[in-house]
């Protein structure tokens, strides 16, 4: 989700975006965000694994596909 609009660096864009998974009881937290305009995480509870691990997507035969998160 992104939040926040506002100036970035003379653009007016959305300055913070978040992520959470309702399907797991997690719930829109304003305090842990990623700052679009210098790029650091506020006190994320997340890893990049933790992300690549919610949002793989699953092949019909049960393989993950990584949904091309990693390169």
């Amino acid at each position: 989700m992104a939040f926040d609009l506002g100036d970035c660096d003379g653009v007016r864009t959305y300055r913070k975006i978040s992520t959470f998974f309702p399907q797991h009881g997690e719930r829109f937290d304003p305090s842990l965000y990623i700052d679009l305009c210098t790029g650091e995480y506020s006190n994320a509870p997340w890893t990049e694994e933790r992300l690549h691990d919610e949002l793989r997507l699953d092949d019909v035969d049960g393989a993950s596909s990584g949904a091309g998160l990693r390169s």
